[in-house]
């Protein structure tokens, strides 16, 4: 399963549990800002690169 696929079930799943329209929006808005800010291939990230 590829990254989009992977995000797109995410946001279904919300909305099967009934997340409001902004807050899957916001969801959806803090997960892209993520993968824009990392400075690596989003696949290969783990806790210990992103935390130091």
């Amino acid at each position: 399963m590829n990254l989009t696929h992977s995000i797109l079930d995410y946001r279904r799943y919300l909305k099967r549990r009934n997340f409001s329209s902004h807050t899957i929006i916001n969801y959806m808005s803090s997960i892209k800002l993520f993968i824009l800010w990392l400075n690596i291939p989003v696949e290969v990230v783990s806790y210990d690169k992103i935390s130091s």
